[in-house]
């Protein structure tokens, strides 16, 4: 399974579980940028899964019609709040045996999942944050199974926005993936 983990795009300000809060014009050409960038990079993905907060639907929405996800499914494990177990369990149950899945979440649930995924234990008082932080926009790209998941690459919206060439942009991606 190749799994892109995405905190969504930059979004109005407010309380972070006030559902209602929708993307800034920041946000929308955020979500554009990385949508064009994973277009460039993969092409498609099968199946989209968010949180139903309107800034998580809204990332997800942009970006699942540019890689052509036929499917966007919401879900309340995928809130701020959600532990990884249950966001991984919901997850693998919409998408079930999809290959390419976009999963958009929030701060500090999304950090949460990916080090759980790698299999990484946090320490008390210690998120994962320190080690590497979804910013508004921010994609991980995992690669594995269920039992097994790897870091491919991370990359940021302001290391995406840069005019790079795409393999430069790819390996400072992956630079920021092996530390």
């Amino acid at each position: 399974m190749n799994l892109y983990l995405c905190r969504h795009c930059e979004p109005t300000p407010g309380l972070p579980m006030d559902g209602s809060r929708s993307l800034t014009d920041v946000g929308v050409k955020q979500a554009e940028q990385q949508a064009a960038f994973l277009v460039r990079e993969i092409g498609r993905v099968d199946y989209t899964v968010t949180s139903d907060f309107a800034r998580a639907l809204e990332t997800a929405s942009i970006m699942a019609k540019a890689l052509g996800s036929p499917t966007i499914a919401s879900s309340k494990c995928l809130e701020p709040d959600g532990t990884p177990a249950e966001m991984w369990k919901e997850i693998a149950r919409l998408a079930l045996d999809s290959k390419d899945v976009l999963v958009v979440g929030h701060d500090p649930s999304i950090n949460a999942l990916l080090f759980w995924l790698l299999g990484i234990e946090a320490e008390e008082g210690i998120d994962g944050t320190e080690m590497i932080r979804f910013d508004h926009g921010s994609i991980a790209h995992l690669r594995g199974n269920v039992e097994s998941m790897r870091l491919h690459w991370f990359v940021t919206p302001s290391l995406v926005a840069r005019d790079q060439d795409e393999e430069a942009v790819l390996e400072a991606a992956r630079v920021l993936a092996a530390l």
